[in-house]
């Protein structure tokens, strides 16, 4: 299963945590991928999930969280 987002220009974006959950609401962490930095032009990040289980069992969501260079968390679906 792969989840990905894109992104129009980013400020200070560190690195994005990717993160699971089978019931919406307890997430854990599956992985990060580096951010851009500082930029005006448009990124796209994907991740494998590698290992996730059956869909027909589980209604799955992740989110992505973003982590500026001051370790300041925001949150995107």
């Amino acid at each position: 299963m792969s989840t990905s987002r894109a992104t129009a220009s980013e400020i200070n974006n560190d690195y994005f945590v990717v993160q699971h959950s089978t019931d919406g609401s307890r997430f854990d962490d599956l992985g990060t991928i580096t951010g851009a930095g500082t930029s005006t032009q448009s990124h796209t990040y994907e991740f494998l999930h590698e290992h996730p289980l059956p869909v027909s069992i589980i209604i799955a969501s992740s989110r992505w969280i973003l982590m500026d260079n001051l370790s300041t968390a925001l949150y995107a679906r």
